[in-house]
C-alpha cells in the first residue's frame, strides 16, 4: 500500500477565470458607450462574442442617435416652419429618428437581446428534482 496521512498527496487550488465584460469599442460616442456599457451590464459576461461587437456598436450609436433626435424634436416641435416660402413641413429628425427604431429592433433580434431568459442566469438543477417533494424543502 501506498503512504497515508497528510504527505500522501498534493493538491494544488486553481483560482478561477474571472470572465470580463467587453469594453466599448475605440471611437464611440459617449452616449453610446453608456448605451454599451449598460447593455453588457445586463446579460452574463461571456453572452457576447467578440463577432458581435460590431452590431452592439451599432445597436448602440442608433440608440444613443435615437435619443438625440427625440431631444431636438421635443425642443424644436414635430414641424418646422421653412423662412423663404413659408410652408409647413415634418422635422426631417422624425424620419431619422424612426428609422433608428427600426435598425434597433432588427439589431436586437440578431443580438438576441429581447429574450429575458438570456439576461437571467440558470438556476442549478436540483439533486432532489422530480422526487417526492419537486425539488423543495418541505
Amino acid at each position: 500500500m501506498g503512504l497515508r496521512g497528510p504527505h500522501s498527496t498534493k493538491l494544488t487550488i486553481l483560482n478561477p477565470i474571472t470572465r470580463m465584460r467587453p469594453n466599448p469599442l475605440k471611437g464611440m460616442s459617449k452616449a453610446a458607450r453608456n448605451v454599451w456599457l449598460r447593455t453588457v451590464q445586463a446579460y452574463p459576461a461571456d453572452y457576447f462574442a467578440p463577432s458581435q461587437y460590431g452590431l452592439l456598436r451599432a445597436y448602440c450609436e442608433a440608440d444613443a442617435f435615437q435619443k438625440m433626435a427625440c431631444a431636438e424634436i421635443r425642443k424644436t416641435g414635430q414641424c418646422v416652419t421653412n423662412e423663404l416660402t413659408g410652408s409647413v413641413k415634418r422635422h426631417p429628425l422624425c424620419s431619422e429618428r424612426d428609422s433608428c427604431a427600426q435598425v434597433m429592433a432588427s439589431l436586437a433580434t440578431k443580438l438576441k437581446l429581447n429574450d429575458k431568459q438570456a439576461a437571467e442566469p440558470k438556476k442549478p438543477k436540483s439533486k432532489r428534482e422530480g422526487l417526492l417533494y419537486n425539488g423543495k424543502n418541505p
